[in-house]
């Protein structure tokens, strides 16, 4: 496998092939307003395999000392889980050891995957957000706390 991480660009959104669930949220909420997060973001990066988009991953200053992670998943994300997962916690981790934020947060379907997804980054759950998704969905929030 061929792989690597480079940073993340707006125009990068126009290479990844979104799996359904993301597809209709960015549907719902405009490709604009995600595009113009990569900017905003502390060093997002594009995570590239194969020579295809396999995720877009950065943080956002929400506040003082509490930044907002957020995850673009593409629909090769599970072929290529394990690189996403260690490159996902290296990289938010990192972000941490190197800011110290007070607080680093986000969002996650609540579902059993999405529960272990967060876990393995070493999220703490903090609750439900009842039908949060676009589709009525519900979200549970996720932090990790300094």
């Amino acid at each position: 496998m061929n792989s690597r991480l480079i940073p993340a660009e707006p125009h990068h959104y126009d290479w990844i092939e979104l799996r359904a669930q993301e597809a209709v949220q960015i549907a719902a909420d405009g490709i604009e307003g995600h595009k113009a997060l990569v900017p905003l973001s502390d060093a997002a990066i594009t995570i590239i395999a194969d020579g295809r988009v396999v995720a877009m991953l950065g943080l956002y200053r929400l506040s003082e000392g509490v930044y907002e992670v957020w995850m673009l998943p593409s629909i090769y994300v599970a072929e290529y889980a394990m690189l996403v997962a260690r490159a996902a916690k290296r990289y938010i981790h990192s972000f941490i050891r190197a800011e110290n934020p007070r607080r680093v947060q986000t969002h996650a379907i609540a579902d059993a995957f999405h529960d272990r997804w967060m876990l393995y980054l070493g999220l703490e759950v903090e609750g439900t957000m009842r039908r949060f998704g676009v589709d009525g969905t519900d979200y549970r929030m996720w932090a990790v706390i300094q």
